[in-house]
């Protein structure tokens, strides 16, 4: 049991249920960007590598995803850095597509161009 100053009375404590309730928003956003840099930092050299590669061949193909940059790399390589690829402001998703890649099943994936290279 809390008063409105958020004080327990006589060492009670908050249900859980009323903690989570009490949870902001942004939360799940911010424990997204927690988890994008803890993978990215572990992988950051290969995460690197990626993107510049992701760079170079969005100028050759224009309109590119995922499966583009793993041609030449392999995922394992990136581990959940992979979702950080097209991360930052020079990226503009575009559209949708089945991935070509076996071990995606033919799952969705986002297209991406180079922000002034459409």
């Amino acid at each position: 049991m809390t008063l409105s100053a958020g004080r327990q009375i006589q060492g009670q404590k908050e249900p859980k249920a009323q903690i989570q309730d009490t949870a902001s928003a942004a939360q799940p956003r911010q424990l997204r960007l927690i988890g994008m840099n803890r993978a990215s930092h572990k992988h950051r050299e290969a995460l690197k590598v990626a993107q510049l590669l992701a760079q170079f061949l969005a100028r050759k193909r224009v309109v590119i995803s995922a499966d583009d940059v793993f041609e030449f790399i392999k995922p394992e390589a990136l581990g959940n850095a992979a979702g950080s690829i097209f991360s930052g402001p020079e990226w503009q998703a575009v559209g949708i597509r089945q991935s070509t890649r076996l071990g995606r099943r033919a799952g969705i994936q986002r297209t991406w161009v180079l922000n002034g290279h459409r």
